[in-house]
């Protein structure tokens, strides 16, 4: 399975996963980190864990959101805990 196929599925609230992707259907992850999420309204939200958004996490992970991006969903700011 593809990157791309993993972040269809949680587009379409599917489980899938390849080695450091995985959709839980609501919820996205790069490694075990949570990088998206489904909003009360169903939107398809990842956060920005890229350089330009101030709190890098790796190479491929930034390589994660941006694929999500560019397939639909809306990039948001980063959830305080």
């Amino acid at each position: 399975m593809k990157n791309e196929s993993v972040i269809y599925a949680f587009l379409n609230n599917k489980i899938a996963q390849t080695k450091n992707l995985r959709s839980a259907g609501i919820n996205l992850y790069s490694y075990n980190l949570r990088i998206g999420m489904t909003d009360d309204s169903g939107r398809k939200q990842v956060f920005n864990y890229t350089a330009p958004g101030g709190d890098f996490r790796s190479h491929t992970t930034s390589k994660h959101i941006g694929l999500a991006r560019e397939l639909g969903c809306i990039v948001a700011p980063i959830p305080k805990v």
